[in-house]
């Protein structure tokens, strides 16, 4: 996590602990401490090994006392967990992750209507269909509160919340897919007129048809076609057909795939403010999704030493990073609610849970 501000009077605070699998087996342990230099600079986390806790333990304080420039003071017996207050990071993601849970848990209960005499009912008319684009955002809506609220399951307390479990990987993996349908979403309900709507709609629409063909184009070149699949591909493929005989659109033209990257800046001009930190925050998340070990490892909190088994490098998530990403989630999630009000996509919460919406609060982690 990252570095919070400690106490006046408090220059350290020190825990031992285990290494991973491989480390313990050979026998070798970690002293860990925040700790902040004399220049006063920001609190950092020092970390050391040693084959056992008492050369662990010498390893940090020689670092604290001779490379870091400060003194070991701790402010609890060693090898006791040390609780510490939440950074503003922490504070911000736990107060958003609270925003979130709600968020989910209303369209969860929820059932989605489109208003009468609202521009979606007359987007609806104008396109001659209820799937676009009243069921492609309701699409999007629905892999926003999915992923949001796998988030919260996943981040809550093993026992007792609030409790803030981040990961390296997994977090910003989950935040991928909100802030592209997030993208999609708002591109398609920002624009004023109501033929934009439907174009950008349509495109999106296209898309997926595209990568479904692709999809059942390969697995029936496997000897195992999916029928189901293929059944949805010509359904689509007629939407698409009548709704562009409908407006005019040129059909080849609207079928040429959007590239996902590309979502973030069309939906930036409707985000007062984004700009291109919208692409920058999507393309970190999809480097975690995507497993690019370099830029995950850029993006995270690290620390770095020599030890009895050579020299290491340990990463882990950086919550200060973490918070930008859910900070300007949270803020497109508002612009998001506020154009799907606007639009006439409404919620009643009074006619009981839709279809699968039952569960609304978090899932049990033994689930």
């Amino acid at each position: 996590m990252s570095a919070e501000t400690l106490e006046p009077g408090t220059h350290s605070r020190i825990a031992v602990a285990s290494t991973p699998e491989t480390m313990r087996d050979a026998g070798a342990f970690v002293a860990q401490a925040w700790v902040r230099p004399l220049d006063g600079s920001e609190v950092k986390l020092a970390r050391r090994f040693g084959e056992t806790e008492d050369e662990a333990l010498d390893a940090l304080r020689e670092a604290i006392e001779v490379h870091i420039k400060t003194v070991s003071k701790p402010s609890a017996p060693l090898g006791e967990p040390v609780f510490t207050p939440a950074s503003e990071a922490d504070q911000t993601i736990l107060s958003a992750r609270e925003g979130m849970k709600a968020f989910a848990a209303l369209v969860y209960r929820s059932y989605r209507f489109v208003a009468p005499g609202s521009d979606a009912a007359n987007d609806r008319v104008l396109s001659g269909s209820d799937v676009v684009p009243g069921t492609v955002v309701d699409g999007f809506v629905s892999a926003i509160v999915d992923h949001l609220q796998a988030w919260v399951d996943k981040t809550g307390g093993r026992e007792v919340e609030p409790a803030m479990w981040l990961s390296l990987y997994s977090d910003y993996t989950l935040f991928r897919p909100v802030l592209e349908s997030l993208a999609a979403a708002v591109w398609v309900l920002g624009p004023k007129d109501g033929r934009e709507r439907v174009k950008n709609a349509t495109r999106l629409l296209a898309t997926e048809l595209s990568q479904g063909k692709k999809f059942a184009d390969r697995v029936r070149r496997s000897g195992q076609p999916d029928e189901e699949a293929e059944k949805v591909n010509r359904g689509l493929d007629r939407i698409l057909t009548e709704v562009c005989t409908k407006m005019g659109f040129d059909k080849t033209k609207m079928s040429l795939p959007i590239d996902p990257s590309s979502l973030p800046d069309k939906a930036s001009r409707f985000i007062p403010g984004s700009n291109k930190q919208f692409y920058r925050l999507w393309a970190i998340c999809s480097a975690h999704a995507h497993a690019q070990l370099f830029a995950v490892m850029r993006h995270g909190a690290r620390s770095a030493g020599t030890g009895p088994h050579g020299d290491w490098t340990y990463v882990e998530a950086d919550s200060e990073m973490f918070a930008e990403v859910v900070r300007f989630a949270a803020d497109g999630l508002n612009v998001l609610s506020k154009l799907l009000n606007e639009r006439g996509h409404s919620l009643d919460a009074e006619t009981g849970p839709r279809p699968g919406g039952e569960a609304a609060e978090p899932r049990s982690s033994d689930a």
